[in-house]
C-alpha cells in the first residue's frame, strides 16, 4: 500500500476516527488493534507472551534511592526556606541546651582544679550560632557530602570549639579571651578545630560512599534477580513452545515409524522386542538412569556425589546421537526403554524415572565445578516440575 493510499483513505474516513487519529497517516505507530493476527507457524502461536512483554515487565522502571533523593532535592526559594527552617530549629535546640552545658563545664573544671579561675567570656557561652551554621548547610542527601556541607562542618566545628574554650579557666593557654587570643578567639583552638572539621568531612564522605555502594549493591541484586527471572521465563516459553511442537510432530509421524524404521523394527521384533512407542527423543539428550539417586544426593547436600553422576553419564556416552531436531532426527522409545535410531537400537536402555537433559553438551561442560553442575540439574528439575514431567 502506498503512502498516498493511506492519505486518501484517511481524508475520506478520518471523521469516523477518534480525535487523536484524525490525521492517522502521521500517527500510524499510535494505532492499536484489539486483536493482532498470529502466524500459526511462528513461536507466537505456541507462547502466551512475547519477548517484548517479558522485557517491558517487572524491574524495567527501577530507580535507585540515590536518583530519587537527587530528584527530590528542593531548589530556589523552597530550598532557602527549608534550610532556614532547619537552621532555626537547630539553633533553638542548641540555645536551650547551652546553659546546662555551661554549668556542667564549670563544675568539671572546678573539680579538676582547686585554683579554678572563672573565664569572663563564659558569660556569653552559646552553641546556638554553631548549630545554626550546621543546619543551614545541610542538604539532606545522605549519599554525598557537598561543598556547602563541607564548609558547614568546618565552620560549625570551629564555632563550637570557640564556645567550649570559653568554659576553660582564664589562665589556660587554650582559653578564649586570654592573652593569646586574637579578637577573643584562641588561635590554637581555631587551628585545632579546623583540622578536626576536616577530619569530620573525611569521615562523612567515607560514610556517604558506603551508603552509595550499599544502595548500588541492593539495586544490582534486584536487577540480577529480574534478569534471571526474565531468562527463566524465556526458557520456559521456549520449552513450552518446543513441547507443543514436539507433540504435534509426534502425532503427525506416529503412523510413519513402521515405514521409516521398518528394517530396524523388524530385527528388533524378531528378538522379542515390543514395538509400542511411548515417547520420542532427539539428538544430544543426556540419559541419567540413576536420577532418583542423584536427587537424593542433592537433598542430602552431597554435591560432589550428585555432580559425579552427571559426569559418569556424560563420560559413559549416555547421550543420544544426531541432530537436536525431532523433525530430522526423531528417536522413538519403546515401552521397554529401547531407543531406536536410524542405525538401530542404542546399546543401553532408558529406565523409568530417568532424567532426560536436552541440549546436553550445551548445558554441561567438562570444566564445570560441582556446584555449577548441581545448579544446572536443579534448573532442569524445576522445568520438569512446571511442565508436569517430574
Amino acid at each position: 500500500m502506498a503512502y498516498s493510499d493511506i492519505l486518501n483513505a484517511t481524508s475520506l474516513y478520518g471523521n469516523l476516527l477518534k480525535n487523536q487519529y484524525a490525521n492517522a497517516a502521521n500517527n500510524i505507530d499510535m494505532s492499536k488493534m484489539e486483536y493482532v493476527p498470529v502466524n500459526p507457524y511462528s513461536s507466537g502461536a505456541f507462547t502466551p507472551q512475547s519477548a517484548r512483554n517479558i522485557y517491558q515487565g517487572t524491574g524495567r522502571g527501577l530507580m535507585t534511592d540515590i536518583q530519587a533523593t537527587e530528584e527530590n532535592q528542593l531548589t530556589g526559594f523552597d530550598n532557602i526556606l527549608s534550610k532556614g527552617a532547619q537552621g532555626l530549629q537547630y539553633y533553638q535546640i542548641a540555645d536551650k541546651v547551652s546553659p546546662y552545658v555551661q554549668k556542667l563545664g564549670s563544675n568539671i573544671a572546678g573539680t579538676l582544679s582547686k585554683s579554678f579561675t572563672s573565664n569572663p567570656a563564659a558569660a556569653s557561652f552559646n552553641l546556638g550560632p554553631a548549630a545554626l551554621a550546621y543546619g543551614l548547610t545541610r542538604d539532606n542527601n545522605p549519599y554525598e557530602v557537598s561543598k556547602m556541607e563541607s564548609y558547614g562542618n568546618i565552620g560549625a566545628t570551629a564555632m563550637a570549639a570557640h564556645q567550649l574554650s570559653k568554659l576553660l579557666p582564664a589562665t589556660s593557654s587554650l582559653a578564649a579571651g586570654g592573652a593569646n587570643a586574637i579578637l577573643g578567639v584562641n588561635p590554637i583552638v581555631l587551628i585545632g578545630s579546623l583540622l578536626l572539621g576536616s577530619f569530620f568531612n573525611k569521615k562523612a564522605k567515607k560514610k556517604a560512599a558506603k551508603r552509595v555502594q550499599k544502595e548500588i549493591d541492593r539495586v544490582e541484586g534486584i536487577q540480577s534477580d529480574v534478569a534471571e527471572a526474565r531468562e527463566e521465563k524465556v526458557e520456559e516459553m521456549r520449552e513450552e513452545m518446543l513441547a507443543k511442537q514436539q507433540a504435534i510432530d509426534f502425532e503427525r509421524r506416529s503412523g510413519q515409524y513402521a515405514n521409516q524404521y521398518g528394517g530396524n523394527y523388524r530385527d528388533y521384533m524378531e528378538k522379542g522386542g515390543k514395538m509400542d512407542i511411548v515417547a520420542e527423543f532427539t539428538g544430544n539428550e543426556l540419559i541419567v538412569n540413576d536420577q532418583d539417586a542423584l536427587e537424593f544426593d542433592i537433598a542430602k547436600g552431597r554435591t560432589k556425589s550428585a555432580a559425579n553422576r552427571i559426569r559418569k553419564a556424560m563420560n559413559g556416552g549416555k547421550i543420544t546421537p544426531g541432530d537436536e531436531t525431532h523433525k530430522g532426527n526423531p528417536i522413538p522409545v519403546s515401552s521397554d526403554g529401547t531407543m531406536h535410531t536410524k542405525k538401530g537400537p542404542m546399546k543401553f536402555k532408558v529406565k523409568k524415572g530417568a532424567g532426560i537433559y536436552d541440549h546436553a553438551t550445551d548445558q554441561f561442560k567438562t570444566d564445570m565445578d560441582d556446584d555449577t553442575i548441581v545448579k544446572v540439574v536443579k534448573k532442569n528439575m524445576k522445568k520438569w516440575k512446571k511442565n508436569n514431567m517430574a
